[in-house]
């Protein structure tokens, strides 16, 4: 998905000689600390990303800025995840075919996943990401081999999980918490949500009516919930892990609907033709906000 949220929990700051001693202060999105001289991240926040470009958004009192962060070389981030044991954010490069990973303020760049050597790039093209911070591990997605792949967070390939002779899947999210992994598999004229253990066993399908192209799933592990919009019905819906309770959220007035995320209360998501990014209650689909000029993709 091109949408992550994070609830996590130093970084510099500027300081001020003045006549009584210091006065410390701290950029955008990070807070002074209760000894005036260090400064923290942000312990709730959103990640969103355009082609060129990955941004966090703190939706705070004072109503903070979106922050774009000094990640370099970014040409096509198609999805972003975020790893918060070591505060890494992940992201497929579409230009490179390959899966990324950098600090937020931007050092420690490094390629977390590629093929097995650059003149073979065209032999995977990933699509969609999802971490597993128990496992240490990342599974993703390829448009090319049609197939669900695990790499640990090392760079090291554990190898494919899921194949199937007309599998064609697409967007990905771990529910590492119990031990599955839910995915849209996008075969032919007959589109489907589905399930399976993290190794690939124990595969069923959740819905394979109602829909024509889910293009981002998320899940909420407390609330025992998986969400999931499509682009073509435009259509946001959500269900039991199981499948059961099946509701649609909001079908109104969504345009192009992309990435989707949970944070708190509110479900999150991406319009890419109205440019921006609109919520509404996870539970009752009721209090829809939307937020003006947050995204440009």
């Amino acid at each position: 998905t091109l949408f992550r949220s994070m609830q996590n929990g130093h970084w510099g700051q500027l300081c001020l000689a003045t006549p009584s001693g210091f006065r410390c202060g701290c950029a955008s999105h990070y807070t002074l600390d209760a000894n005036k001289r260090n400064c923290s991240s942000p312990t709730s926040f959103l990640l969103f990303s355009q082609k060129t470009a990955i941004s966090r958004m703190v939706l705070d009192e004072q109503q903070s800025p979106d922050m774009i962060l000094p990640i370099h070389g970014l040409r096509i981030v198609k999805a972003i995840d975020y790893d918060p044991l070591d505060k890494l954010i992940y992201w497929v490069d579409g230009r490179q075919n390959v899966i990324k990973r950098a600090k937020d303020d931007g050092t420690q760049p490094f390629v977390a996943v590629a093929p097995p050597n650059q003149s073979q790039s065209t032999e995977k093209q990933p699509h969609d990401l999802s971490i597993d911070i128990y496992s240490r591990t990342v599974y993703w997605t390829c448009e090319l081999t049609n197939t669900i792949n695990v790499n640990r967070l090392n760079k090291e390939a554990i190898g494919v999980v899921l194949r199937g002779e007309h599998d064609k899947p697409r967007a990905i999210a771990v529910n590492a918490e119990r031990g599955y992994m839910y995915f849209t598999n996008m075969q032919e004229r007959s589109p489907k949500i589905e399930r399976a253990a993290l190794d690939g066993t124990e595969r069923e399908v959740v819905f394979n009516t109602g829909l024509i192209r889910p293009v981002a799933l998320v899940i909420d592990n407390k609330l025992g919930k998986l969400f999931w919009v499509d682009a073509d019905l435009k259509r946001i819906e959500s269900s039991d892990l199981s499948g059961a309770n099946r509701v649609t959220l909001e079908d109104s007035n969504i345009l192009q609907p992309m990435g989707l995320t949970v944070l708190g209360d509110y479900l999150y998501w991406i319009d890419r033709q109205q440019q921006m990014i609109e919520r509404v209650e996870k539970t009752s689909g009721n209090r829809r906000t939307r937020i003006q000029g947050r995204s440009e993709e």
